[in-house]
């Protein structure tokens, strides 16, 4: 659901202690054609402030969501993310100014949100049933293939079956086309996951959404809900894939981000 044009509310049933969603490409001030206009990544050619502006709106707009009447934006971690599946906690004592490097995170502490920034790449955020825990994850093919959900799902204190998760805006399969390097290893763990592509053989179809979702239910995570939302063809988000084709190699492209955050 679009409550903003700058943030898109998760679609999930989880804890009212929980706000979960996902930026968009509206609503922020970055200028340069290829970024306009809410772009959160520090990596892509924007301006450092511009993005850090961005970011600090969102964060103020997700202290809103849940009727607060807090101005003041909520604690955000960001990470370093490297396409791997280290997962990292972070608790009181994080230095929040720091972006490790991981590709998953989890808390349990009150007031803190997670960010997972992604231009195609697969964006998981997962809460137990109280609404105690949160947890997050990028999931590029790498990062799928190497495990990051499964790790996420070790990592937090509860049994997987108490465990919810929302699957955020990513590219749909009929846009994810791929050679052998990409589908022989996303097939070897999920066959289901890899279809023909209708013109070139020695291409296939990865569907990523599935991917997570089938590695999410093998660890035992029943209650899986998909955005369903194509970051390639929606207008209103950012996608890396689509950008590099249009526009050529080395095309700048935004970074939205999707978060999660336990308010108390």
């Amino acid at each position: 659901m679009l409550t903003d044009r700058a943030w898109l509310q998760a679609d999930w049933p989880m804890s009212d202690k929980i706000v979960a969603g996902a930026s968009t490409r509206f609503g922020g001030n970055s200028t340069a054609p290829a970024l306009a206009e809410n772009n959160v990544g520090l990596n892509v050619g924007d301006v450092p402030s511009v993005v850090q502006g961005n970011r600090q709106a969102l964060a103020r707009m997700i202290a809103g969501q849940n009727g607060s009447a807090i101005i003041e934006p909520v604690n955000v971690q960001w990470l370093h993310q490297v396409h791997g599946s280290d997962c990292i906690y972070v608790g009181k004592d994080s230095d929040l100014t720091a972006a490790p490097q991981a590709d998953a995170m989890w808390t349990d502490q009150p007031g803190l949100a997670l960010a997972i920034q992604s231009a195609d790449c697969v964006p998981v955020v997962m809460t137990d049933l109280a609404g105690r825990l949160i947890g997050a994850a990028h999931g590029g093919w790498r990062g799928l293939v190497a495990g990051v959900l499964p790790k996420l799902v070790g990592c937090m204190p509860t049994q997987a079956g108490n465990l919810t998760a929302w699957v955020g805006p990513c590219i749909g399969k009929a846009y994810f086309e791929v050679g052998a390097e990409v589908w022989r290893p996303v097939e070897r763990i999920c066959a289901d996951a890899v279809d023909p592509h209708p013109s070139d053989s020695g291409k296939r179809l990865v569907d990523l959404p599935l991917l997570a979702q089938r590695q999410l239910q093998a660890c035992g995570v029943k209650a899986v809900f998909q955005s369903s939302l194509c970051s390639y063809t929606g207008a209103e988000f950012y996608s890396h894939r689509q950008a590099t084709h249009e526009r050529g190699p080395g095309a700048q492209t935004g970074r939205m981000a999707t978060f999660i955050c336990r308010m108390a």
